[in-house]
């Protein structure tokens, strides 16, 4: 009798194995994939300025992608700045306008102004864009073009762009 019964038992775990088989979820062959961040804004350094294009308003917070253009024929330093709560943009105005006075004075840098943060820096080489994922939290923030990076001894001018909203 204990055959049978063994039988039975084997029949049994045999017919839930295979009626289970289907109902178990097979594993993934590999990681998730990344989700690409959000398109936040373009910068474009043309011959005579720098433009943003932001892509919607409010950005949302996260990271991001920037893409910035350079139309020039020098290197371009595209800084995107959060603009510290308790400051404002017309002080970053004034504060690029102090820098540009400088520079046609042959004097040196004031340096960054310490009322910004998170920076997000992209260089392009001329006649290039260049694209950069960003981690942005909620702010106020601006794009300092400076033109003329890489030259070290001549006149770099600064130009300010913006402001727009993180949230």
């Amino acid at each position: 009798m204990k055959q049978p019964l063994q039988h039975h038992l084997l029949i049994t775990v045999c017919l839930l194995v295979a009626g289970c088989e289907g109902a178990i979820p097979s594993s993934p062959t590999g990681p998730p994939p990344t989700p690409i961040p959000p398109h936040a804004a373009t910068i474009t350094q043309s011959q005579s300025e720098c433009a943003v294009d932001v892509a919607s308003e409010p950005i949302p917070a996260g990271k991001v992608e920037f893409t910035a253009v350079n139309e020039t024929d020098s290197l371009v330093a595209f800084h995107i700045w959060r603009i510290v709560e308790g400051s404002t943009y017309d002080k970053l105005m004034t504060r690029i306008g102090e820098e540009n006075d400088r520079v046609e004075a042959n004097q040196e840098s004031l340096g960054p102004p310490t009322f910004l943060s998170n920076l997000i820096e992209l260089q392009v080489e001329p006649h290039d864009s260049q694209s950069r994922v960003g981690g942005v939290i909620s702010g106020t923030y601006a794009v300092v073009c400076i033109r003329d990076y890489n030259d070290q001894l001549g006149k770099r001018p600064y130009s300010v762009v913006g402001p727009f909203e993180v949230k």
